[in-house]
């Protein structure tokens, strides 16, 4: 792939700016996930066995049982005749209950494994798209896909997909049957399947708008309260808890409604399904007597055309409840493929290589320019700059004049439209994804911490790094300095995002992940801006130590820590309007000084 053709890639690929709502007016959200069934197809195919033989089974325990009441009956006696009736009664019975509990246990099997595919496929389309195409995703709204979604799919692939092949397979084998005995009962219990199966069919429309909107306010739900708990300290400071659960309760309230026009319509399948199959029964045993009657049927089969009529229909009567439940499910499933179809911000080229062992640390922007919208305002254009080994170039400029842009494109979370980023003289496009990212150390102004140890939230940078190296880099870091004060030193858990630590110290973690990832071009993105003095000072030690022979790219705010830099390059509306050191910006008296003097570059208070 050319960088022309990948350029035009990257634009087309923007056109919009999250993942988008498949086309879930159609069938094609819940049949694209039907791919994921095929990796599982030995466990599929033994929970439709079990289920087609333990309900094969059952109806014929039902229909030997009736058969036995018939006769009972007849004879008037107890039925001590009937013992080798009773004895084929009892062992098909028994191979029924034994497949049941096996279809039980495959079909549970089954649906684990499916659900950990599932969330798999999600976590893939999340990493792929992150962070360019979740910005406009709320985090309760995607858990509510990779969670409640998922489960709700994985009800009807794992356990009512193998009851559609029962609803085809066992009452075909009982109608043949029931054929030769009343053939006349077989046509009309083949007619009510026949308009059993249709049912769902007649509010499909509306089953369909129901179960998309039900799942959407859920997930709005979800997201509502994610947010309240990650902001609670925000709404208790401001005494806005009341106002803010109100809103829930009328997201609640919505939620409600649509369960009940949702239940009302299911509801209302439900019946009409049932008075198919007890006017079938009835209808069965108007012309079982009849047959009776006229001599062409034994009265002993009376009972087993009968019970084998409305037994038939029972694993269509399971399809048609299933179905009741289609629009919602429908709904899941264009949320799940809205994030696992969804187009990525990048690609990967075909011949893509991972970067040489040998590569030179240098940075250059050649004549870079990007939107974030295709056709939208360009953020930066014709951005030229480069970083050497062992400099430190600091990015400064307003808000919005495209600092964190250069870091995003330098990381591939987007590509460029124009010009082109190189390391080492390659072009980064050229590197797999994993292998450039593997070159960058990003110390980022919000520090994400996970919940486990120090320990493993610094190997984050570095998984197979020794203890002793993870020890080496808290040390340089200033993180030894408060973990022994804690009760198991580096094997401390951390509290979730790390809210058991102050900004400093989760300053020094960010900071010691990037000594151990050892990478050789370093990012330093507002890494000061929310910390003390004596944590600032770190920083700046820490930065002379990683700077030799490396390229380093510091976003910065603060004038004590952008003097530190070799050179300073400035940025205004997406173009470099001047580069030089401090003290030759500050003499020309041009962009820098004004930004200076507007505060937008801190002073040293």
């Amino acid at each position: 792939m050319t960088a022309e053709v990948s350029d035009q890639h990257a634009a087309s690929r923007r056109a919009s700016t999250g993942p988008q709502q498949a086309d879930d007016s159609s069938w094609h959200p819940l049949l694209r996930l039907l791919t994921v069934l095929a990796e599982q197809r030995p466990m599929l195919l033994a929970t439709v066995v079990t289920a087609v033989l333990a309900q094969l089974c059952t109806i014929g325990a039902t229909g030997i049982a009736a058969w036995l009441v018939g006769r009972t009956i007849l004879a008037g006696a107890a039925g001590g005749g009937e013992t080798g009736g009773l004895a084929l009664l009892g062992g098909t019975a028994l191979t029924a209950g034994i497949l049941h509990w096996l279809h039980s246990w495959v079909s549970h099997l089954y649906a684990f494994r499916l659900i950990a595919a599932l969330r798999m496929k999600i976590f893939d389309g999340l990493e792929r798209l992150a962070p360019g195409r979740l910005v406009q995703r709320r985090t309760g709204d995607v858990v509510a896909t990779a969670v409640s979604d998922i489960e709700r799919l994985e009800w009807i692939y794992a356990h009512q997909l193998p009851s559609v092949v029962v609803a085809l397979v066992v009452p075909v084998a009982a109608l043949v049957g029931l054929s030769f005995v009343a053939p006349l009962i077989g046509l009309v219990v083949v007619l009510a399947a026949v308009v059993l199966g249709t049912v769902p069919a007649w509010l499909a429309a509306r089953a369909h708008a129901q179960g998309k909107a039900l799942r959407a306010e859920l997930g709005r739900l979800h997201a509502d309260v994610v947010d309240g708990v990650q902001g609670l300290r925000e709404l208790v400071a401001f005494g806005a808890g009341r106002r803010y659960l109100r809103g829930i309760a009328e997201v609640a309230r919505s939620l409600r409604g649509l369960h009940l026009a949702y239940g009302r319509r299911a509801g209302l399948e439900n019946g009409t399904a049932d008075l198919i199959v007890a006017s079938t029964v009835v209808v069965a045993l108007g012309l079982g007597v009849a047959a009776v009657t006229s001599g062409t049927l034994p009265r002993a089969w009376l009972p087993v055309v009968v019970v084998l009529a409305g037994a038939v229909l029972t694993p269509v009567m399971q399809v048609v409840s299933t179905s009741s439940a289609v629009g919602e499910l429908r709904g899941c499933a264009a949320r799940i493929t809205a994030v696992t179809d969804a187009p990525a911000p990048v690609v990967e080229r075909t011949d893509a290589r991972r970067p040489p062992q040998d590569l030179e640390p240098r940075v250059r922007f050649e004549d870079v320019r990007f939107a974030y919208e295709a056709g939208g305002p360009p953020v930066l254009r014709g951005v030229c700059f480069e970083i050497a080994p062992g400099e430190v170039v600091a990015l400064v400029g307003a808000s919005g004049a495209g600092k964190s842009t250069c870091l995003n494109l330098l990381a591939r979370f987007w590509d460029v439209d124009g010009g082109r980023i190189t390391l080492g003289g390659h072009d980064i496009r050229d590197f797999t994804l994993e292998g450039l990212r593997g070159l960058l150390a990003v110390v980022p102004q919000e520090v994400y911490l996970f919940r486990t140890t120090l320990r493993e939230n610094l190997r984050l940078a570095r998984p197979a790094a020794t203890d002793e190296q993870v020890r080496h880099a808290a040390m340089l870091a200033g993180v030894t300095e408060f973990a022994v004060q804690l009760p198991d030193g580096l094997d401390t858990p951390v509290a979730e995002r790390g809210l058991s630590l102050s900004g400093g110290q989760r300053q020094r973690l960010a900071i010691a992940r990037a000594l151990l990832r050892a990478a050789p071009v370093l990012v330093l993105d507002e890494a000061v801006s929310n910390v003390d003095i004596e944590n600032e000072l770190l920083v700046h030690r820490t930065l002379a130590e990683l700077r030799h022979g490396r390229a380093t790219l510091v976003i910065a705010h603060r004038l004590s820590t952008i003097r530190a830099a070799d050179r300073i390059v400035v940025l205004d509306e997406g173009r470099i309007v001047e580069s030089g050191s401090h003290d030759e910006l500050t003499a020309r008296r041009g962009r820098y000084a004004e930004l200076m003097a507007a505060g937008q570059i801190e002073r040293p208070r």
